[in-house]
């Protein structure tokens, strides 16, 4: 969604919620608009010791699969 917006879209990041799990990493959630018609949530963990992003997802968007690399 984020990849496919034209240059001239203006992104806004809300955040909605963050906590610190169980490792010390910060998980949080955002609302992001700009990027498509309607806002959609994306949820990150991030690792302040490192200072390093370690994952993020779009949980209305599925992920792909593969079954098998040749």
């Amino acid at each position: 969604m984020i990849a496919n917006s034209s240059p001239e879209s203006s992104l806004e990041f809300t955040l909605q919620y963050s906590y610190y799990n169980q490792y010390g990493q910060i998980e949080y959630t955002v609302s992001v608009s700009g990027a498509s018609p309607t806002p959609f949530d994306a949820q990150f963990v991030y690792c302040p010791y490192r200072n390093h992003l370690k994952s993020g997802k779009i949980p209305s968007c599925p992920a792909k699969r593969f079954t098998g690399f040749y």
